[in-house]
Parts: C-alpha cells; structure tokens; sequence
C-alpha cells in the first residue's frame, strides 16, 4: 500500500500508478454530486455537443 498526494486535475499517469488499498489525498477544484446530479450533467452536456 502507498500513499499519494495529488492535484486536480489528474493526468493519466497519475491515475495509472494507483492500487487497489493505495491511500491519495487529492487537492485542488473537485466537484461532487449524486446519481441524478450526474444523469444531468451528462445529459445537459450530450446536448450541447
């Protein structure tokens, strides 16, 4: 197990090193919601495309 201390946004590379058990601390804008909260989102971004 390791830990890790990681800034948004996240690269691939920074997401490709982490383990199932790792411990990250993540700083900077994260944005968090709900089931329906995200079935919006995706759908108010589907139909702006």
């Amino acid at each position: 197990m390791s830990e890790f201390k990681l800034k948004t946004p996240l690269s691939e590379g920074d997401v490709d090193k982490l383990e199932v058990g790792d411990i990250v601390y993540l700083s900077g804008e994260i944005y968090t919601a709900r089931d329906r909260a995200h079935k919006r989102a995706i759908e108010l971004y589907e139909s702006r495309r």
